[in-house]
Order: structure tokens, then sequence, then C-alpha cells
């Protein structure tokens, strides 16, 4: 290996850290923080200068990457602009600061989506998956109490990215270990990201039809984790198991008192939609005020509310149509910058597609406009697919 070569594989691997450690930080820091966003937004920080010591060089690059950021904010000026006509005043600019963080987000996984080639985002997918893994087994040892065990919102990713690749053994350890979590909706939406992958990346009947004999080799293969699992972690499994049960009845909020209030009040009480919507978290403070919601979290945040548990709800009921047009506006230029990246690799680009269609999942009982993965991987799609439409390789292609 020559020093050049050296050289780029230590940057690269610093690059591949970066991205690790911004979700282990996330995971620690809302978890177990005192100060979560305070730690979060430091390491973001952090994170955006060290990339654009990457790229001091390339002017034009870090001025690209604002692009979806600027979009970014123009979505979040939505939300402030609507706020003169908020039900309760002074809640949006009380909560709208807290999504600020997703600038450098965006920011960061621009500049990582053009430095990293496919092969080193694969590499981080893989590590991920292993430390996902890890840590849902500590929690099943250590804190078997808990109500929700593992890393959710980015274990059912990291399903369709392994299906997608083929690593048989890892998917099989993270579906047994899902199933034991009591994680519904990711479990849910990992399905859905599956089903649509077989969809894009089949290149005809044939394929499909192989595809499909592979989901149901590996439901087999699920059966031997999972029933190891079963003699120690029973109790989480048919806890998930009866979740999913719920679903039948398509009641999403069935068994939850508080998704029972959301779907029986969040149409009902505010009746017909708006231009403006009714103001972003203005539903958390009815909540709080119609049933005197007032709890500290494991982090010492006061809670005083429910949040809507749909981002449907808020970017429709909340935000309105100019919210609902931003992000749609949002949400096309990504999938145009993703069918670009698939022209060019139909594998990555069908499993970026995949991602797409769990977010849309996920969104229908989750924050998702809060969620950093859904914010990472537009920044890291407009990113790969500048580098892809200049023809201007990474730095490292030349070194892989």
């Amino acid at each position: 290996m020559t020093v050049n070569a050296a050289k780029y594989s230590a940057q690269q691997k610093l690059l591949m850290s970066l991205w690790i450690c911004l979700y282990i930080v996330h995971l620690a820091a809302f978890k177990i923080g005192l100060y979560p966003n305070q730690v979060f937004w430091a390491y973001n920080i952090v994170m955006v200068t060290v990339l654009l010591c990457f790229v001091r060089k390339s002017a034009c690059l870090a001025i690209d990457a604002l692009q979806p950021v600027i979009l970014y904010a123009a979505y979040l000026l939505c939300f402030l602009f609507n706020s003169q006509w908020e039900v309760y005043p002074g809640t949006a600019l009380r909560f709208l600061p807290f999504l600020v963080i997703y600038c450098f987000v965006i920011y960061s996984f621009f500049l990582l989506g053009f430095l990293l080639p496919i092969h080193s985002q694969l590499q981080t997918y893989q590590i991920l998956t292993w430390l996902v893994v890890l840590y849902t087994f500590c929690q099943l040892v250590l804190h078997v109490d808990s109500t929700r065990l593992g890393y959710g919102s980015l274990s059912m990713l990291l399903v369709v990215f392994l299906f997608a690749y083929r690593m048989n053994f890892l998917l099989c350890l993270l579906i047994s270990v899902l199933l034991a979590s009591n994680s519904v909706t990711p479990l849910v939406a990992s399905i859905a990201g599956i089903i649509s992958y077989i969809i894009f990346y089949s290149h005809g009947p044939a394929t499909f039809c192989m595809r499909v004999i592979s989901v149901i080799r590996l439901s087999f293969l699920v059966l031997i984790p999972l029933g190891f699992l079963s003699l120690f972690f029973s109790n989480k499994i048919i806890q998930t198991l009866g979740r999913l049960s719920l679903l039948a009845d398509i009641d999403i909020a069935a068994g939850d008192p508080s998704r029972e209030f959301i779907s029986s009040n969040a149409w009902d009480r505010f009746g017909e939609i708006s231009w403006h919507g009714i103001g972003y978290m203005n539903f958390y403070a009815y909540s709080g005020e119609t049933l005197g919601i007032r709890y500290y979290e494991n982090s010492g945040s006061l809670t005083t509310g429910l949040n809507l548990h749909n981002s449907y709800l808020t970017w429709f009921l909340e935000g309105g149509l100019l919210v609902s047009l931003a992000v749609l506006v949002i949400l096309v230029l990504t999938v145009l910058k993703i069918s670009r990246i698939y022209a060019f690799d139909r594998r990555y680009g069908s499993l970026l597609f995949s991602f797409m269609v769990v977010f849309a999942v996920f969104a229908i009982s989750h924050q998702l406009h809060d969620l950093t993965q859904f914010w990472a991987l537009i920044g890291l799609s407009w990113g790969l697919c500048r580098r892809l439409e200049k023809n201007d390789p990474s730095p490292f292609s030349k070194y892989a």
C-alpha cells in the first residue's frame, strides 16, 4: 500500500467513524444523558467542522451542500410563518429551535455521501448492524424490564440493507432481536422495505420469483436464532407478537391510551384543516391542557403533553397546506436524486428507494419529522447524486 493510499484509507475510516458515532452519541445522549440536546448539538458542530476540513479546497462543494439545507430551512420557516395563526400562541416558537439541528445533520451527510464511495457506505451499515445487535442483547440481559429495547428506528433500515446484500446471518440476528424488542412499527416498516426492495430491484418475473423464494427461505432461517432467544426472552417475543396481532384490526392506537386519545381527538378537536394549520406542537399543548399531563423524562426534561405520533398529522394538521407543500417539494427532489443514483447503481438505488418506503410507513405512528435517520438519508442521497451528476469521483475511489 502506498503512502497516499494509507493516508486516504485512514481518512475514510475517520469519515465512517463520524457517521457511526453520530448514532452512538444520539442514543447515549437521549437515553442516559442529562443534557441530550446540548450534547447532540455539540457533536454535530464538531462533525461539520471536521467534514469542512476535508472539503476546504472545494468551495463549490461546500456551497452545493447548502442546497438541501436551504430547502429544510424554508420548511421550518413555513412552520414559523404559520405560527401567526396558531391556537396556542408561542408554542411553535418554543419548539421549532429543536429542529434546527437537522440543518447540520443534512449538511454533514451531504458531504459524507459525496466523500464516501458506496462500498464504504455499505461497510458503515454493516458495522452499525453489529453495534445494534450487541446493544439490544445487552439490554435484554441487563434491562429486560424496559418498555422498548434496541434501536428500532435504525434497525428497520438495517434489516432492508442486510436483505439487499444477502448478509443472512446478520439479518437473522437482527430480525430476532427486533422481535424481542417490543418495537412493532419498525418491524412492520422493515417488512414493507423488503417488499419494496424486491419490487424495485427485480429485473422481471424470474428475478421477482427468486427474491420471493429467498424471503421464504429467510423466514425459516430466522426461526433458528428466534428459537434460541425464546428460551430466555419468550415474554418479550410474545409481547411483541401480541402487539402485532392488534394491528390486524387496522387500529394502530389499539391498547395504547395515549394513541387512543390522539386518534379520537386529533381530527375531531380541530375539525377542518386550514391552509395554515393549527401551529407546530399545538396538539401537544392542547393534550397537556386537556389531560393535565406533567412528568419528567429520564433526561430531566419536563413533558406536559402528547406528541401526535404521526408525521402526516403534524404536516397536514399542524402545518397546513404551506408546510405540506414544502415537505412534498423536499421528498420529490430527493426521490429524483435517488432515481439518478438508481440509474448508476441499481442495487444501491433500490435500497435508498426502499428506505424511503420504510420511512413512509414509520411516519404513520411516529415522529418522522424529528428523526435523525430520515434527514441523514436526504443529505446522503443529495451528496452521492452530486458526485455522480458531476462525474466527480470520491477522492477515495481510486484507492478502493
